[in-house]
């Protein structure tokens, strides 16, 4: 878990240096690879915050959604994440899974994830890991229910999501309320922008499936 150095700064936008170096300023869990899981609700921006950490880590950027193979299969996908990425990375050794592809509705080529210093998973679920040795922080990216279901309508594939978007929300739910995820994330998200973010020590009263 992340020392707590920005345990006074809940109100206040940090830039992405600050967060890069709060979170890898602890020894790391597994063998060489330092994991980070970014979590929250569809719609929550949680793509573009990862990416833009990922960028400040110089870090390799997955995505879960890559491993989730198919619309009702969101906690599969979680456990395909556990058990060929991350126990393979935690061990030290680089791992090897499949992605789904989604267009066409079956498995595709392999991914490789390399024993990279900083691996950055992002997607419903990433936090939803059981064994939490296997993660060094987990960050719930907090957003209003009003806002993300705007970002959702605004979706360049809205066509194509719109008829699984119950299915898939309920998984979400399900997912974070079973794990706790946002009572048991490192740090609570908000306020993204392209300078930073703000980053809220968890409350452990928070509820993990507010929405």
């Amino acid at each position: 878990m992340p020392a707590p150095i920005l345990a006074t700064r809940t109100r206040q936008r940090v830039d992405w240096a600050t967060i890069g170096v709060h979170l890898t300023s602890t020894p790391r869990l597994g063998a060489t690879t330092r994991v980070i899981a970014v979590d929250g609700f569809s719609g929550a921006g949680k793509t573009w915050f990862a990416d833009r950490l990922a960028r400040s880590l110089d870090a390799t950027l997955l995505h879960l959604d890559d491993l989730v193979p198919g619309w009702d299969a969101l906690a599969e996908g979680v456990d395909r994440l556990t058990e060929r990425v991350l126990r393979p990375l935690h061990a030290g050794k680089p791992a090897h899974v499949t992605r789904y592809d989604w267009v066409q509705g079956r498995i595709a080529e392999p991914i490789h994830v390399p024993t990279a210093p900083v691996l950055v998973i992002e997607g419903s679920g990433a936090g939803a890991v059981v064994d939490r040795t296997l993660v060094d922080a987990v960050l719930w990216v907090d957003v209003p229910g009003t806002v993300r279901d705007a970002r959702l309508d605004a979706r360049s594939d809205r066509e194509t999501y719109l008829p699984f978007r119950d299915l898939w929300h309920a998984q979400e739910v399900d997912l974070a309320t079973r794990a706790c995820t946002r009572a048991r994330a490192d740090h609570i998200v908000s306020g993204v922008t392209e300078h930073g973010a703000r980053l809220s020590p968890r409350r452990t009263t928070d509820s993990p499936a507010r929405h």
